[in-house]
């Protein structure tokens, strides 16, 4: 395939990570929406108002994870939103460290997506890139300042791109495991940062483990929810490159949907037991919802909605 009809999956992964909200208390999801509001007034505080449409599950997640870990209880206040019809909410302070640090690894997350998206030859992605060069050196400063080291994400990033590169020219000579590896391996490394942060750096082995194991259900459901879209254009999708789907449809393969099925289980089990090491002053049950309840329940419909039906 042309690098035209090569779409990174490393491109679009957000919206995974979701609470599974029917589960969560009154308290417990106002808790989660105030992190989810206060990481989008600290996105606007540090580096302008439309970087408030950067707020992201995935972000939000890193910011519960820093909340949960750190010593004393995050502060709170009350504001007007400007984005829903300035209704007046409770949010956690944008002036928390473990914020401006959210807000720094979302615009992070930004710059390497707007840099996959130049290497796809998308013709907005240069503009972009040159609106945000200002964000993307602050944030890269703010992180460097923080000792957070952000090769280790390139170099997922580049790797990705060399596996998927080998993927489409020799469809079925690489795994599933072997391309979902570098998205397993950034997010464990930023959550395993996470307990560097916060001073438990015992907990940061369980920190990476988790990290990988939402990682790969993350790639996975990324190419579940784009497989249709990706026959139509002919684009790069790894459970295709594969072998594990229907090259001209978007049905997986006989077989396909029960090895899944297990790999998404021991993802869950991977994350139970990574989760259960860790030390959580706060906001246990919200974090355990959105990983073993609503990552888990996303993943599995994309999977029985593209499943072969016997």
């Amino acid at each position: 395939m042309g690098s035209r009809s090569r779409r990174r999956e490393s491109a679009r992964l957000f919206g995974y990570v979701r609470p599974q909200k029917l589960d969560l208390t009154l308290r417990q999801s106002h808790h989660y929406t105030a992190h989810y509001c206060g990481l989008c007034f600290a996105l606007a505080r540090e580096y302008g108002t439309l970087c408030r449409a950067l707020t992201n599950f995935e972000s939000t997640l890193l910011v519960l994870l820093m909340s949960a870990q750190a010593d004393p209880d995050p502060s709170f206040r009350r504001t007007f939103c400007p984005v829903s019809a300035f209704r007046r909410f409770a949010i956690i302070s944008e002036h928390e460290d473990f914020m401006s640090l959210g807000a720094a690894l979302t615009v992070c997350m930004a710059e390497l997506k707007s840099l996959d998206s130049v290497r796809d030859g998308s013709l907005l992605a240069r503009p972009a890139r040159a609106m945000g060069r200002r964000q993307f050196a602050k944030a890269r400063h703010v992180l460097a300042e923080r000792s957070f080291d952000i090769a280790p994400l390139l170099q997922a990033d580049d790797r990705l791109a060399e596996l998927e590169a080998e993927a489409s020219a020799a469809p079925g000579s690489i795994t599933f495991d072997e391309l979902t590896a570098p998205t397993a391996d950034g997010l464990a490394h930023v959550l395993a940062y996470t307990g560097i942060l916060a001073g438990l750096d015992e907990g940061c082995v369980s920190l990476a483990r988790l990290g990988r194991a939402v990682g790969r259900m993350v790639y996975l459901g990324d190419c579940l929810e784009d497989l249709p879209r990706d026959v139509r254009r002919g684009a790069f999708n790894g459970l295709r490159a594969c072998m594990m789907a229907e090259q001209d449809s978007a049905e997986l393969s006989r077989g396909t949907g029960d090895a899944l099925s297990y790999v998404i289980a021991r993802c869950n089990v991977e994350a139970r037991n990574a989760l259960s090491q860790l030390t959580l002053h706060r906001y246990r049950p919200i974090v355990e919802n959105i990983i073993l309840l609503g990552l888990d329940a996303r993943v599995r419909r994309l999977l029985s909605a593209r499943t072969r039906k016997e």
